[in-house]
């Protein structure tokens, strides 16, 4: 069993973070150093020195990165927010690359593993052209080899987007302190983007645009559908949509004045 440190959240710990325990990636020893601290000063404290690797019997874990290390244990907020973060020109981009690398890894397994549309790894590796070994470490979180062809290639597979883009500091300090959950990371495929569902219907192929959202689960595209035109969905749905347990509170039909 593995126990992970509260200062630097190295997830290896062979023992709990008590009794005089020490960790070999910060030096901690707990019960002492932090007798009248908090895990976050000795953090803030850590990070001042740039983040050493403190055991010299304990090796480092394979492409160890002390920066993505503590946004993989959530504490992306204490980066950020150091002094640091304004005066060293050379930490602000090592935090920008270990957060761009953590969130792709972990976006990667939570497209994957999308509720509607879930892929094994070796179900993804065959739609990437790539082996299942290749998949399996690049969700690891710990990759740094990231190629824009690799990120292509992953986006086709996963039928979704892959955007080049530039973004201000103001918005990666934002995701980065708002924290990489699945519910920020997962959406639709292509085929099952409600966007594209609500677009359909308002260029006349309705019924089509409402199997789509019941097929994929989306009660609330077919809300949105229904409120657009404030009519009730075709009566050929109205089974279906009810054997989906989609509630339905639509107003009476009612007509449209032609626009000339």
């Amino acid at each position: 069993m593995s126990y992970q440190c509260p200062v630097c959240g190295y997830g290896e710990l062979t023992r709990p973070p008590e009794n005089f325990s020490i960790c070999p990636c910060c030096g901690t020893e707990f019960g002492n150093d932090d007798f009248d601290r908090k895990p976050s000063e000795l953090r803030d404290e850590w990070i001042e020195k740039d983040m050493p690797w403190f055991s010299r019997s304990t090796l480092k874990p394979r492409n160890w990165n002390s920066y993505r290390q503590l946004i993989i244990a959530d504490f992306g907020a204490d980066l950020v927010d150091h002094p640091r973060m304004d005066n060293d020109v050379n930490y602000r981009y090592e935090v920008n690359k270990a957060f761009s690398e953590v969130r792709i890894a972990k976006q990667l397994k939570a497209l994957r593993e999308r509720e509607q549309e879930p892929l094994t790894q070796s179900q993804l590796a065959t739609k990437a052209d790539m082996k299942q070994s290749r998949i399996s470490e690049l969700e690891g979180m710990n990759y740094s080899g990231w190629s824009i062809n690799t990120l292509e290639r992953l986006a086709k597979a996963l039928g979704v987007a892959f955007k080049y883009s530039f973004v201000r500091w103001s918005d990666l300090t934002f995701d980065i302190k708002r924290g990489l959950s699945d519910q920020t990371l997962a959406f639709p495929s292509f085929e099952r983007e409600p966007v594209r569902q609500i677009v359909g219907f308002f260029e006349g192929n309705r019924e089509q645009a409402f199997y789509s959202a019941l097929q994929a689960g989306r009660s609330n595209t077919v809300s949105i559908l229904q409120g657009a035109i404030a009519a009730p969905p075709p009566r050929s749905l109205t089974k279906e949509m009810n054997s989906y347990g989609t509630i339905i509170n639509s107003p009476s039909p009612r007509r449209h004045s032609r626009v000339a």
